[in-house]
């Protein structure tokens, strides 16, 4: 697996020799996609590139105001395939589905077990969810910070440190809880910190 964050081991043919056709053909890339990869993480941006038939859909319970059509989230997600596929090499992430993590299947990046990082939300949901229950009306932001501190400290006896750390981009709020425990293959921890920066239009950065 190629090393993350380093465009410049996938254009290596060796320890002092550059593969200058790989970066040209890298960056002739991002210039024809200019655009959209400047907006790459806009999603204001991909709602604007709406078709007249899309903008004139009649109103339906999963089209809110902030829906993207699905053609235009196949386009943006085929653009962040590419660009991966550019930086760490067809093996050094997962394409496709956010949703289907692979049996056993780790971080690419800092190697945690996505599992352990599903079954420790589960465990922390599954204790704020009792408390709630005992406790019976709405609580207050500060009960369910107190609820989340009780909660992580007992599911932390069950998890590595590794786990635990990972762990904390993925602890449900007031508002939501996230079913994405990993994106392309990264835990969200590392796609937000270290893989996410690197994706759009970056010539000019």
């Amino acid at each position: 697996m190629p090393t993350i964050g380093t465009l410049t081991n996938r254009i290596k043919i060796s320890g002092w020799c550059i593969n200058f056709s790989y970066l040209q053909d890298y960056y002739s890339w991002m210039l024809q996609h200019k655009e959209a990869l400047e907006n790459i993480n806009n999603t204001h941006w991909w709602r604007s590139q709406k078709n007249e038939e899309e903008r004139n859909l009649p109103r339906h319970a999963n089209r809110s105001p902030n829906w993207i059509p699905s053609r235009l989230t196949k386009i943006r997600g085929e653009l962040i395939d590419r660009q991966l596929e550019y930086l760490f090499g067809d093996q050094g992430y997962l394409k496709g589905d956010n949703w289907k993590t692979p049996e056993d299947h780790r971080c690419m990046r800092c190697r945690v077990k996505i599992e352990d990082l599903q079954n420790y939300q589960k465990g922390i949901v599954k204790l704020i969810e009792r408390e709630k229950q005992r406790l019976g009306g709405r609580p207050t932001q500060e009960e369910i910070d107190e609820m989340l501190q009780k909660a992580m400290k007992r599911v932390n006896r069950s998890h590595n440190s590794r786990t635990i750390a990972k762990s904390k981009a993925t602890l449900p709020t007031v508002r939501s809880q996230t079913m994405t425990f990993h994106h392309h293959g990264f835990c969200i921890d590392c796609w937000e910190k270290r893989i996410k920066g690197q994706l759009g239009y970056t010539m000019d950065s």
